[in-house]
């Protein structure tokens, strides 16, 4: 029997019976050609990672292993770049990516080991090693195993010969080519706000007023008003710097040094492999690159404020990675949540991550101690003037999407149970009434090449598609209900600015902390939340023709804004709050 790891064709042997070790091997557009070959799946490995147990187990685990891995690299990173920087420093500039890593080597491991272990005489094609590739950042490894299969085929190999399994390795007709070179050009749009940001905060850096630099504030909407009011509100003392500075670094990977570097882990046979796996894969900004680019962000011109503040860039802004890092015994590092299920979902990675480097955690209205305090979110706040009661008689379903490969795990959506979003999406719609207006807002792109487009109008149901022209916010008045397949950031978007909504998710993937607990049970009591689709149907079939009836009742109402306070509190005074 032949395993196939990934879609990757050139590495299948279509002569053997093939088992396909997950639905990322089987594209869609390619179904006409694998579908008559000879070949198996493993359901007991799609089960498993459906299951929300082991999902959290798996989470726990990888924070184990994520810690041990931290400290032993912290000195042999000092060692090798001649530098005495704590843990701290490096769970700052690498601690998502290593999280990340970890997560996703861990779980294709198992199922590798899974494969090995219940099918015999497996056969299987590895990569050529003169093809691997080594990311030259976070950004550029994120990139390579959501959208690359010769890069998730590499881990496959490198997984199989630290497994000691001895299979034949074959080159690629269409290998990913090696960078050279670690760079960051401004463009035009880039280019502009970057003035602006400097123009306006040039009066505030000549006083010696201590100062708040916001970067990367994630104001999606109306970013240039909401720059220069915070900035007036805040009477120059928040400063803003984006820190997007041209850069161009040039390098030669260093395989000698990598193959002779691990680290010195051996309590499972898994940390055994990862400690080998680590340096193979490890960014070039963190080893080849890092003494040179460490000194050029330590001569940035940066405004050495007292705090710095951000949403987004402690995950995959450099510059400011370093930067923090750098300064993190002299300056305070505040973090804001960008998304939903923080403070929801009984065990958060990235929440955990952004918490472990800031000192400071602002949430969108949920406590848990004393770094977690609730600020407005900004990207909301800004729309609490638009008009969002119906205007039409139209139903709006908002899909959800996932990758093809698994990356962290998480409750929600994944390449493991992304088709039975899509089966309860048809049940949901084949339940609802004929004269229903349907709207089906898709995802803005298609991760995981589900073909999801294609297999709703496949599936001969009524409705017309949501032309994305306007941002979702802006397209709220033309719906007379939101309906959500998934729990996310959009739900709450919808609920704060007091739209109807409908939400359906399946229990069995989402795994809720106490404290969040209540609050959706309150939602499922108003039928806000529902458990199946079908009970989702019969609601809106319900309330459609006089939603207002339902929506806008005491006991509806009361339950939104107790859940809205306690997960989208927006404020009007938002640019005030920020200000104080």
């Amino acid at each position: 029997m032949f395993l196939a790891t990934t879609s990757l064709e050139e590495f299948w042997d279509i002569n053997d019976k093939i088992i396909f070790l997950g639905k990322w091997c089987m594209l869609d557009s390619r179904k006409d050609f694998w579908n008559k070959l000879d070949y198996t799946t493993i359901p007991e490995l799609a089960s498993k990672w459906q299951n929300p147990e082991v999902i959290d187990q798996s989470i726990e685990y990888c924070d184990v292993v994520y810690e041990k891995v931290l400290s032993e690299l912290t000195n042999i990173l000092n060692n090798i770049h001649k530098v005495n920087y704590d843990k701290q420093y490096y769970r700052i500039i690498l601690g998502n990516w290593l999280l990340c890593f970890i997560n996703l080597t861990y779980e294709r491991y198992q199922n590798l080991k899974y494969a090995i272990s219940n099918f015999n005489n497996v056969n299987t094609f590895l990569l050529d090693e003169s093809q691997f590739v080594i990311p030259v950042d976070c950004k550029d490894f994120f990139y390579y195993f959501m959208n690359e299969d010769h890069y998730n085929l590499q881990l496959f190999t490198q997984i199989f010969r630290f497994l000691e399994v001895d299979f034949i390795c074959k080159k690629s007709s269409k290998p990913i080519v090696q960078k050279l070179e670690l760079a960051s050009h401004k463009n035009f749009k880039t280019q502009l706000s970057s003035f602006f940001l400097k123009l306006i905060s040039f009066t505030a850096i000549l006083n010696n007023k201590d100062k708040i630099t916001i970067t990367e504030p994630y104001f999606k909407y109306s970013p240039f008003i909401s720059y220069l009011n915070l900035y007036l509100k805040s009477k120059s003392n928040i400063i803003f710097d984006n820190m997007c500075y041209d850069f161009n670094f040039k390098f030669n990977i260093d395989m000698n040094l990598r193959k002779f570097l691990s680290l010195n882990l051996n309590d499972s046979e898994f940390t055994q492999i990862f400690s080998n796996l680590i340096f193979q894969n490890l960014p070039v900004i963190y080893l080849e690159v890092f003494q040179n680019f460490n000194d050029f962000v330590t001569s940035l011109p940066i405004k050495k404020s007292k705090a710095f503040f951000t949403l987004n860039a402690i995950n995959q802004n450099n510059i400011y990675k370093f930067y923090i890092a750098q300064n993190h015994n002299k300056v305070d590092n505040y973090i804001m949540q960008h998304g939903g299920n923080y403070g929801v979902e009984k065990n958060k990675n990235t929440e955990n991550y952004e918490k472990s480097v800031s000192k400071q955690f602002y949430t969108w209205g949920w406590e848990e101690d004393n770094k977690t305090l609730p600020l407005a979110p900004a990207e909301i706040s800004d729309f609490l003037n638009i008009k969002t009661l119906p205007q039409s008689k139209n139903i709006c379903l908002i899909l959800t999407m996932a990758g093809r490969y698994h990356f962290l795990f998480c409750f929600g959506a994944s390449n493991y149970n992304f088709s039975n979003f899509i089966t309860n999406d048809f049940i949901f719609l084949k339940n609802l009434k004929n004269d229903i207006k349907k709207i089906i807002r898709f995802y803005p792109s298609d991760l995981g090449e589900w073909n999801v487009k294609k297999a709703f109008n496949e599936a001969a149901l009524s409705f017309n598609t949501d032309d994305m022209t306007q941002k979702f916010i802006e397209r709220l008045p033309k719906y007379n209900i939101c309906v959500f397949d998934h729990l996310s950031t959009t739900f709450l978007e919808t609920l704060a600015l007091n739209k109807p909504t409908v939400i359906f998710a399946d229990p069995k993937v989402y795994k809720l902390r106490p404290s969040a607990q209540p609050y959706f049970d309150m939602l499922e009591k108003v039928k806000i939340l529902h458990y199946s689709p079908t009970s989702a149907a019969e609601h809106v079939n319900k309330i459609y023709d006089d939603v207002n009836k339902w929506w806008l009742c005491p006991k509806v109402q009361q339950t939104r804004k107790i859940f809205v306070n306690r997960f989208a509190r927006i404020s009007k005074n938002w640019v005030k709050e920020w200000a104080e």
